[in-house]
C-alpha cells in the first residue's frame, strides 16, 4: 500500500506518520522494554504493525463508509 493510499484509509496525514517513542524508568524497565519492542517487530521500525493498521483500514474502510452514507440518508429522508 502507498503513503497516499495509507492516508486516504486511515485519515492521517502523510506528513505525521512518524513514530517516536520514550521509556522511563530503571535499567531493568527499560532493557525489559527494548526486549518487547524487539520481540514486537520494533527492529523494523514498525513496518509490521503499520502495514497491519493500513491493511485493515484499507479493507474495512468501504464498510464504514457505506454505514455512513445509509446514516445519511435515513437522516435526510427525516
Amino acid at each position: 500500500m502507498s503513503a497516499r493510499a495509507a492516508q486516504r484509509a486511515t485519515g492521517i496525514p502523510e506528513a505525521t506518520w512518524a513514530l517516536n517513542s520514550q521509556v522511563v524508568g530503571d535499567a531493568q524497565t527499560v532493557e525489559r522494554a527494548r526486549h518487547v519492542r524487539k520481540r514486537l517487530g520494533g527492529a523494523m521500525r514498525q513496518t509490521g504493525v503499520l502495514a497491519a493498521a493500513g491493511k485493515v483500514g484499507d479493507e474495512d474502510l468501504h464498510v464504514v463508509l457505506a454505514a455512513i452514507e445509509r446514516t445519511v440518508r435515513h437522516v435526510l429522508r427525516g
